[in-house]
């Protein structure tokens, strides 16, 4: 299991917990937050502060499968996720509720950005496009 660790100037290094291993996180915009990707295809929200793990989210619809990338919206309030099943599914950060799956097909995107807005997501191929 690989683990995530939250690092302060001030007090050092704190370990989030392990949830297998993790292919990418990303702060929330308070900073309080954490959400952590696994290769088994869950998300995690962290406590920074505590490393207290506050939710685990997976689509029980689907077989697990590696999370790509990761992004939460600007108002904190939504997460993304981008997986290697060819969909980006977008969560309710509190409830942990899926609001969205798109499929990305035909081609496998490995990247996921969230417009400065929180209105639009934006996928890449590994190929560079669009």
């Amino acid at each position: 299991a690989l683990p995530a660790s939250s690092w302060s100037f001030q007090d050092g290094g704190r370990q989030l917990g392990e949830m297998g291993g993790i292919s990418d996180l990303e702060l929330f915009p308070t900073g309080e937050k954490a959400v952590t990707a696994g290769h088994s295809g869950t998300l995690a929200i962290w406590d920074v502060t505590t490393g207290s793990m506050l939710a685990r989210l997976h689509n029980a619809l689907v077989e697990p499968t590696r999370i790509y990338d990761v992004q939460v919206f600007p108002d904190g309030s939504r997460i993304v996720a981008l997986a290697a099943d060819k969909h980006a599914t977008v969560w309710h950060a509190d409830s942990g509720e899926m609001l969205l799956r798109l499929q990305c097909e035909p081609h496998w995107h490995t990247v996921v950005r969230v417009h400065p807005s929180g209105e639009a997501i934006i996928t890449g191929l590994s190929n560079m496009r669009v």
